[in-house]
């Protein structure tokens, strides 16, 4: 009897801590319709968000990560995505892991990032695009917008013309807009499976507003892409600018931050 006794004590002790430990995941990920504050539904996956601020019938903004190569979580999503909220505090603020990606804190999005490699593919990019529309569904938005870095405003991009229903705007900084030139501007390897925001330009809405921002020091995503994509836009119609950032290069930092913030604002505050 005493052998059975801490065989079931053990048993349960052992149960409880699993559940305990499944705990932090299940909510991180849980895409519950009804609350979709650390995650939403995008297609077939679960796209895990973290809200940064929540104001109902107010503009929606989400903010998409870069690619990240080096394998590193993209923590400095969450970190913009806050200095968006201190500038705009009365917009919904969500920062979105891409399909693949997490946030090193338990959070991860359903899908694949291919080894963060010719990921923009029409799976991942869908699912984010249903993932942002669900979003402002549940907040009533009265606008949505994205801010994307990098990886990020090639999916913001893709978006605007392959869903134009879903985007009032798309703040692209550091985007690599046409896929096949940026990779051989880089000397890389092709990226054949992903979407190119170039190809999807005809197909954006005239009332969707573009703004893309480059560093002039940027190496990886050269200002030539974005400026090229906002004049194709131009000439068909399209509201878009373009602004070069003097200083610095490609990575988010706080300085470049700092200088394109009073942008952001001006631009989600246009009627």
């Amino acid at each position: 009897m005493m052998a059975n006794h801490f065989i079931r004590a053990a048993f349960f002790t052992g149960l409880f801590t699993v559940l305990v430990a499944q705990v932090p995941t299940a909510r991180a990920n849980d895409c519950d319709k009804s609350d979709p504050t650390h995650g939403v539904q995008g297609k077939n996956y679960c796209i895990a968000v973290e809200t940064v601020t929540q104001n109902p019938g107010a503009p929606l903004i989400v903010v998409l990560h870069g690619d990240m190569s080096s394998g590193k979580p993209p923590t400095y999503n969450k970190w913009f995505a806050q200095k968006v909220a201190a500038q705009i505090p009365n917009a919904t603020i969500v920062a979105m892991l891409r399909p693949g990606y997490d946030n090193g804190k338990g959070k991860k999005s359903q899908g694949s990032t291919n080894g963060r490699r010719d990921h923009y593919t029409g799976t991942n990019i869908d699912a984010v695009a249903d993932a942002v529309k669900n979003l402002a569904s549940h907040h009533t938005a009265s606008r949505t917008f994205v801010i994307g870095h990098s990886g990020g405003a090639a999916t913001a991009a893709v978006i605007a013309g392959r869903h134009p229903d879903v985007l009032d705007g798309a703040v692209l900084i550091s985007c690599p807009c046409y896929i096949t030139r940026w990779r051989a501007e880089r000397n890389a390897s092709s990226w054949p499976a992903s979407l190119s925001p170039g190809d999807f330009i005809e197909g954006i809405s005239p009332q969707t507003r573009i703004l893309a921002v480059t560093g002039r020091n940027d190496s990886n995503t050269r200002p030539g892409l974005a400026k090229t994509f906002v004049a194709e836009f131009r000439e068909r119609g399209g509201d878009a600018t373009f602004t070069e950032i003097s200083g610095v290069s490609h990575s988010l930092s706080g300085k470049f931050a700092d200088q394109i913030m009073p942008m952001i604002t001006d631009f989600v505050g246009r009627e």
